[in-house]
C-alpha cells in the first residue's frame, strides 16, 4: 500500500457533517468530527475507522441515512440535500478507492450510489435530449 493522504478525506469529511448537523444527526456529525480529528492528527485508526460500519454499515450508518424523511426544511430542499449526500459518499468511496482502502462493500455501495444519481439525472430530461453533461 503506497502512502496515504488522510487531509484529502477532510473536505468530504466536513462537508458530510454540515450536511448532519443541519438535520440535528449529532451521532453522525459527531462520528465524521472524529474522523475529521483523525485525519489531521494522521492517526493510525484512521483508515479502519472510514471503512467501520459507522459510515458503511447498515441501519443507523451514515450511508443508511435519507434525509428526505426529516421533517427540517422544503421536501426540495431535503430531496437536494439527499443528492448531495450520495454525491459526498461517491466522492469519499472514490478517493477511498484512489488511495487503495475502499473494500468491496465500499466499492458496491459507492457504484449504487452512483447509479442512483445518474438514474436521478436523467429523470426529468425531456425525450429527444441528451442528458450527457459537456
Amino acid at each position: 500500500m503506497h502512502d496515504l493522504d488522510f487531509e484529502k478525506f477532510v473536505p468530504m469529511l466536513k462537508d458530510l457533517r454540515e450536511l448532519f448537523l443541519k438535520y440535528d444527526k449529532l451521532f453522525n456529525a459527531d462520528v465524521l468530527s472524529r474522523l475529521v480529528d483523525m485525519a489531521h492528527l494522521g492517526s493510525s485508526d484512521f483508515v479502519k475507522e472510514l471503512q467501520s460500519g459507522a459510515i458503511w454499515g447498515s441501519a443507523g450508518s451514515i450511508a443508511d441515512t435519507v434525509l428526505l424523511y426529516s421533517a427540517i426544511g422544503s421536501l426540495d430542499e431535503r430531496r437536494g440535500d439527499d443528492k448531495e449526500l450520495l454525491q459526498l459518499l461517491v466522492c469519499l468511496g472514490d478517493e477511498m478507492e484512489a488511495q487503495g482502502i475502499a473494500t468491496e462493500r465500499i466499492r458496491t455501495i459507492t457504484e449504487g450510489f452512483r447509479r442512483t444519481i445518474q438514474k436521478e439525472d436523467t429523470k426529468d430530461v425531456p425525450p429527444g435530449t441528451s442528458s450527457a453533461k459537456a
